[in-house]
């Protein structure tokens, strides 16, 4: 069995701080993943293709596959 693929997504200026204690709380159980972003600035969060991760379409949001 293999370990979920773990995706934390974030805003493209990793402003969000709660962003921040996904990340550090990831960090601290020692579980490997991968940041992606997102423009929030560009309304990038409002095109359809971004409608199927997140019902609020906020950061942060762990994408567990």
């Amino acid at each position: 069995m293999s370990k979920p693929a773990i995706t934390l997504w974030s805003d493209a200026h990793f402003f969000s701080p709660y962003v921040l204690s996904a990340w550090v709380a990831l960090q601290e159980k020692g579980l490997s993943f991968h940041i992606k972003t997102i423009d929030l600035d560009s309304g990038e969060h409002l095109q359809p293709t971004w409608q199927g991760y997140g019902q609020t379409r906020r950061v942060p949001l762990l994408q567990i596959d």
